[in-house]
């Protein structure tokens, strides 16, 4: 089979052009060689730098949900610079634009995720939900957190349908708890898409 019927404006196409060096060099050179042409670079593996990261997003998360602006206590700048200097062995320069490049990209989804994750267990529900309204607002992975904030509204329905209005101070965590009897095809999808988003978050931050 032809690996490109796409010729260049010499009439040569690239499966003769590689037959032709076979015939040259032999296959085992060419192999070799084309290995050789198309090796990753060497050098530092991609840091998951939100592995690192993951206090300061925390630490942004409970700013917000106290009603202040994390953005305004800590610039990225001083948030690059501090784990920098916090990892001597790592180029500092390098590694402070890295950080500030994702930090400015990505800052305030993981603080969103962040607070989903911390006020299912320690905040009112409607903290949880607005958490989850704005998060869906972001863009990255929208379709996914619409159909988790879709499962958690779905949930405090079903609350309010079996039981009555849910106290104000109720966690998300506990009013799931207390309709699971009728919300057991909700919680076990509230489950996976908590595995699910969990799994991103440790895989989507390396931009």
């Amino acid at each position: 089979m032809a690996i490109s019927s796409n010729a260049d404006r010499n009439g040569r196409t690239l499966d003769a052009d590689i037959r032709r060096l076979i015939r040259r060099y032999g296959a085992d050179e060419v192999l070799a060689a084309i290995k050789h042409q198309t090796a990753r670079p060497r050098g530092r593996r991609p840091e998951k730098d939100v592995l690192y990261l993951a206090d300061t997003f925390l630490e942004d998360a409970r700013i917000w949900l106290g009603g202040g602006n994390p953005f305004n206590a800590r610039s990225n700048l001083s948030i690059a610079r501090g784990f920098a200097n916090e990892r001597p062995g790592w180029s500092n320069d390098s590694t402070v634009r890295r950080i500030q490049r994702k930090l400015s990209s990505h800052r305030r989804y993981y603080m969103l995720v962040q607070a989903v994750w911390l006020t299912e267990a320690e905040y009112p529900f409607a903290k949880h939900l607005g958490a989850l309204r704005e998060l869906v607002t972001i863009g990255i992975h929208r379709e996914l957190w619409a159909q988790f904030r879709d499962v958690q509204n779905w949930t405090v329905g079903n609350y309010r349908g079996k039981l009555g209005d849910p106290p104000a101070d109720m966690t998300m965590q506990a009013l799931g708890a207390a309709s699971a009897a009728a919300a057991q095809p909700a919680a076990r999808t509230r489950n996976f898409l908590h595995t699910l988003f969990t799994a991103q978050l440790l895989a989507d931050f390396d931009v």
